[in-house]
């Protein structure tokens, strides 16, 4: 008995085993660009970064470098073709030429790209009188984390649930190599709990004004008053012999 609930126990944890390999996305193996889908892993063609359009130079001179000259990376069209949910899984696998160079995970930074109605773009270099960079803007920059899973596959993940947008993940590929641009549209706004609306409390309902009742003295006066005998008037009357008037006839007040 103890034999064959020994065996059965190992059949069920191996059987485990085999449908949690089963479940799990198998890593790629190509170099390229990859995001998990339902389906399994699905490739993102990237595009050289390599179309730049500065800012205008006049509006820069004429304000006396108070309006920044800027830089910007265009592509073309308003959406990108590749479309994830707002919590997307991406895979890196760097080509033979880039692994050599030491291009890893470490050299991918997630953008916000700015929507335009022919474009998408982002910036790379501003010039003021007040202010000079290069380089992408930290106000345009998606934190991410990221992970080797094995050796020269990379996992990348945003660090937050992405907002309906357009995003690139932007490669720097190193020197004698234009950097590259794995563009893609997030559709699915994110939903938080702490977002859920609890109507506030009604405002308490008014309270009548009692009005004060009347004191003992008070009722007691009302009562003497309807107490009161009526008043009576003499409307006829005669004299004795001594001048005295004698009421003969009385009428109500």
């Amino acid at each position: 008995m103890k034999q064959f609930v020994l065996r059965f126990g190992i059949v069920v944890v191996l059987a485990g085993v085999s449908l949690g390999q089963t479940a799990q996305t198998a890593l790629p193996t190509d170099p390229g660009m990859y995001f998990e889908a339902a389906g399994g892993l699905t490739k993102i063609i990237g595009q050289i970064a390599e179309f730049k359009r500065s800012g205008s130079a006049l509006v820069s001179h004429a304000t006396v470098g108070i309006k920044s000259q800027k830089e910007n990376i265009q592509l073309l069209g308003p959406h990108a073709e590749t479309v994830v949910s707002s919590r997307p899984v991406f895979f890196f696998v760097p080509a033979k030429q880039e692994a050599e160079a030491g291009v890893n995970a470490g050299d991918l930074i997630l953008i916000r790209l700015e929507e335009k109605p022919e474009r998408r773009q982002f910036e790379i270099a501003a010039h003021g009188a007040w202010r000079s960079s290069s380089g992408i803007s930290l106000t345009h920059q998606v934190q991410l984390f990221r992970s080797e899973v094995k050796s020269g596959i990379y996992k990348i993940v945003p660090a937050a649930a992405l907002s309906r947008g357009e995003y690139a993940l932007y490669l720097s590929r190193g020197e004698g190599m234009a950097p590259y641009v794995y563009d893609f549209s997030a559709q699915d706004a994110p939903t938080s709990s702490s977002s859920t609306f609890f109507p506030a409390s009604a405002p308490p309902a008014p309270v009548a004004k009692s009005e004060p009742l009347p004191s003992t003295t008070e009722t007691a006066g009302v009562e003497n008053l309807s107490k009161k005998k009526p008043g009576y008037q003499c409307t006829e009357y005669t004299v004795d012999r001594l001048g005295l008037k004698n009421c003969t006839k009385r009428a109500i007040k």
